[in-house]
């Protein structure tokens, strides 16, 4: 993570920066990044290390899923007051 001096320019803090997850595609691009740092390092060689991008993979696929129901939910709700507005 950055912080920004007085000149503006980032100094890092030494943390990890956090992405922002809040869209679908965002998730996309975090699992991309994630399979594309397994596959073209020797981090497959540790079995720590696979487990935890497994666990992360994981997470993020388990975030989209909830990600997808809540807009079908929505969808489904916006549906269901048409349907109630052709009605009338």
């Amino acid at each position: 993570m950055s912080k920004t001096t007085a000149d503006g320019k980032k100094k890092s803090t030494g943390k990890p920066r956090s992405r922002r997850l809040a869209t679908l595609s965002a998730i996309r691009k975090e699992l991309v990044k994630l399979y594309a740092e397994l596959k073209d390092s020797k981090i497959s060689q540790s079995k720590t290390k696979v487990q935890y991008y497994r666990a992360l993979c994981f997470i993020l696929s388990a975030a989209a899923d909830v990600m997808k129901n809540e807009k079908m939910e929505l969808i489904e709700q916006r549906l269901e007051e048409l349907e109630k507005a052709a009605r009338k």
